[in-house]
């Protein structure tokens, strides 16, 4: 059996590395949606431009933000729920307001759906 074909890979910096996350593409009852492949592992010495530069060259999209990345195959897919997007949303423009966010109002311009 062929191994599972990774769709989406999430990048999430952290005080103790670099959080990698691998997601596979799966149909069920309802619907289509990405799973997780493992769970995310925790990469110490990651060079996490390296990593999004290896992916753009093996056919990956990459979305960037301050805390970290997605990188993913084919027409971007939403990983969030109308309610999750508008919570999120709603959460980063408390954190813009409290001044708690990195990169100011970068965030404002977001496909919450997609990034984040």
């Amino acid at each position: 059996m062929a191994a599972p074909k990774i769709v989406r890979i999430d990048f999430t910096v952290t005080a103790a590395g670099v959080m990698v996350t691998k997601y596979t593409r799966i149909a069920g009852p309802d619907g289509v949606r990405d799973v997780a492949l493992d769970a995310p592992d925790l990469h110490r010495d990651l060079d996490l431009d390296w990593a999004l530069a290896w992916c753009e060259a093996h056919g990956f999209t990459v979305r960037r933000w301050p805390t970290g990345a997605r990188a993913f195959r084919g027409k971007p897919w939403p990983i969030r729920t109308v309610g999750e997007i508008k919570r999120r949303r709603e959460q980063v423009e408390r954190d813009a307001r409290a001044g708690l966010l990195p990169g100011g109002f970068y965030w404002a311009g977001l496909d919450f759906a997609l990034d984040c």
